[in-house]
């Protein structure tokens, strides 16, 4: 099967990124022919993916890798405006080259704001774009109902969560980075952390005054400043100092496996790899298995207004002092529901 994705495939990764590229590994070991064009703000530094420079570009692209593509998935969050444009040109070229075309609407962004799209054009253009979609993957009760609220058509909906694959084969080197998160109480992940934002105050309040030698640490810096907020970091954890893991956010495979890890996720709300709203919005999830996979059925998200930061650590003590509460697994395949609906029978 020749198959064209379309979305966020760049190296500042999140559960986005990381759902997509699982489903992309997968599905190129299964023998498939896969290209990929890469719409986020970050550019993508595998040979393998098309990275763009804007709509027109994109437009060009896209009518070059369709022509030889027998499904196009777009995968997205549904809030950045530009990528509206780009999901209903795959649409339309998609069918013109009579492609079957799947819609995945991650969660948070989509489901927070999809009801705002504007009537003068927004809302027509997501009706159409799921008019003409054989079948769109909503990531969670609330973006699956948002959704309906532009379409009606429920046969060609599918609530089916995000997933990340947990690595089996870890080099020597992550083996050692991960041994400082083993056999802690609990795992916390601050990911994607910029400096300043809401999410260093809030990192930096917790280890200075809330978090024990029983948790383990994980911290995804994302800027040119990552070398300062580890110096800060360091200074504030004091006794926890040995507990912190520093990850690059361009290293997939260790940041699948330490989310993998962890029993809390922080990190600042994004789509399409840019960072949104840093310093008034904060998104919280705990993770649960399904299988060799990890899926998120509880999330959270703060929006701040006013000074908010020991209200917001507040919170978070009481979700990571409930870390033993683990959400319920499933015993469901997501991923094999998934790729049910690029055969034409489904």
């Amino acid at each position: 099967m020749r198959i064209l994705f379309i979305g966020s495939f760049s190296p500042l990764c999140e559960e986005e990124n990381l759902h997509n590229f699982t489903l992309l590994n997968r599905l190129r070991n299964e023998g498939n022919e896969c290209r990929v064009i890469n719409i986020s703000a970050s550019l993508s530094k595998d040979s393998g993916t098309v990275n763009i420079k804007g709509y027109f570009d994109f437009a060009i692209k896209l009518l070059r890798l369709s022509r030889r593509s027998d499904v196009i998935h777009f995968l997205t969050k549904g809030y950045v405006r530009p990528g509206l444009m780009k999901l209903i040109t795959a649409v339309i070229l998609g069918k013109l080259m009579r492609c079957r075309i799947i819609i995945t609407l991650h969660a948070e962004l989509f489901s927070v704001f999809g009801r705002l799209r504007s009537r003068m054009g927004g809302q027509q253009l997501l009706h159409l774009s799921f008019s003409l979609a054989d079948s769109i993957i909503c990531g969670d009760r609330h973006t699956y109902e948002v959704a309906l609220s532009h379409h009606k058509t429920k046969d060609k909906f599918h609530m089916i969560p995000s997933i990340i694959g947990i690595p089996e084969d870890i080099n020597e080197k992550d083996i050692r980075l991960l041994k400082k998160l083993e056999n802690k109480k609990r795992v916390i992940l601050f990911s994607n952390v910029s400096y300043p934002s809401l999410l260093f105050d809030v990192l930096n309040v917790m280890l200075s005054e809330y978090l024990d030698t029983d948790t383990g640490v994980a911290v995804c810096l994302i800027n040119e400043k990552s070398q300062k907020l580890e110096k800060v970091a360091a200074e504030t954890a004091g006794r926890l100092a040995d507990n912190i893991v520093s990850i690059e956010p361009d290293n997939v495979h260790i940041l699948s496996a330490v989310y993998g890890m962890a029993d809390v996720i922080l990190r600042p709300l994004s789509c399409e790899a840019l960072t949104l709203f840093k310093d008034i919005a904060l998104s919280v999830k705990k993770p649960a298995r399904a299988g060799t996979d990890i899926f998120f059925p509880v999330s959270l998200t703060l929006i701040k207004e006013g000074e908010v930061t020991d209200i917001c650590v507040n919170v978070m003590k009481v979700i990571i002092n409930a870390a033993d509460k683990k959400p319920v697994g499933s015993t469901e395949d997501f991923y094999s529901k998934i790729r049910k609906l690029y055969s034409k029978d489904s």
